[in-house]
């Protein structure tokens, strides 16, 4: 949260909760994890132009230690480098991705700022490229990876990028439009994965079959469609996703957009290589068959737990 720059008492509040933290991750005294990280991570990130210089400093260490602002910074992010140091991971992407740009937004000077964020553009810009292989990411079939393989539960991640497309839109740091592309398909592969409520088969639950919805909701869909027709440098919101945001929902002013995708587009035989994943969709419903290949595993399993998960995988 914002707050007025002359209240003392507020911004020593906040120096004092951020030095606090910060510097008991960096000395490993607290005990913490990647999932509840975030709930520090982002109002420490909005606050950072406002603390002072060495707080700010420990802050962005103690960022590094849970990131380590993964395939930020590297000049060079080609299918050899991921072959060989991997790919962004969707859980960085999910847990941090918005957090790292509220860093790089509040960086103390112009320059900085500047320099942060073309950092940042660049490496959205890289999670929404193809990785190779089984590395983590999006795959040419709009699969996404994660764990050595297709693992749907985990892109919720798509839905954080969503939101922060739809920050970058109308600036110099939105995404090239190759980029875009490529992340709609996947996104797009959304809402082929599941019927028009949203709930996809079993079989693509891994091991939380009570989360069955696919990755995107009807507010994220709306402003991937509207960071998209900003992309393509349309009057509208892109045509694709507005359309099927106005067959799945009702439709909004924002997309400046009311035609409805046919529920042709959506119909008939489908098939994911990536995800070992076939479905045929008609009328509104789907029926989905999955399986597993000598190099793509199709169930997490773990010794005390999800040991029935192969059957409901296959």
């Amino acid at each position: 949260m914002r707050f007025h720059p002359e209240d003392s008492v507020i911004l020593e509040k906040a120096n004092n909760t951020i030095w606090l933290v910060s510097d008991q991750i960096c000395k490993g005294t607290l005990s913490d994890n990647l999932y509840s990280f975030d709930d520090f991570a982002r109002p420490a990130a909005i606050l950072s132009r406002s603390i002072n210089d060495t707080i700010r400093g420990l802050f962005e260490f103690a960022l590094q230690a849970y990131t380590t602002f993964e395939h930020f910074w590297e000049p060079v992010y080609d299918n050899a480098y991921m072959t060989a140091n991997g790919a962004i991971s969707t859980d960085i992407m999910y847990i941090l991705g918005d957090a790292l740009m509220a860093f790089a937004a509040n960086q103390p000077t112009d320059e900085e700022r500047y320099l942060w964020m073309r950092g940042f553009k660049r490496w959205v810009e890289r999670f929404t490229s193809h990785s190779p292989g089984t590395a983590e990411g999006i795959k040419p079939d709009g699969s996404g990876f994660h764990h050595w393989t297709a693992y749907d539960n985990y892109m919720y991640a798509f839905k954080n990028t969503s939101k922060i497309l739809y920050c970058l839109t109308g600036t110099s740091f939105q995404i090239g439009k190759e980029n875009y592309l490529r992340f709609r398909d996947a996104v797009y592969a959304q809402i082929i994965f599941g019927n028009d409520a949203r709930l996809k088969p079993l079989s693509m639950a891994g091991r939380k079959p009570n989360q069955r919805d696919a990755q995107y909701t009807e507010t994220s869909l709306k402003h991937l469609a509207v960071a998209g027709g900003q992309i393509l440098g349309l009057p509208t919101a892109d045509t694709i996703l507005a359309g099927e945001y106005n067959r799945l929902f009702n439709s909004s002013a924002e997309l400046n957009y009311t035609l409805e995708a046919p529920l042709s587009r959506s119909s008939g035989y489908f098939q994911f290589n990536y995800a070992n994943l076939g479905v045929y969709r008609k009328d509104g419903w789907l029926a989905g068959m999955k399986g597993f290949t000598k190099g793509l595993w199709g169930a997490e399993l773990y010794p005390t737990a999800n040991r029935y998960g192969r059957y409901q995988s296959y």
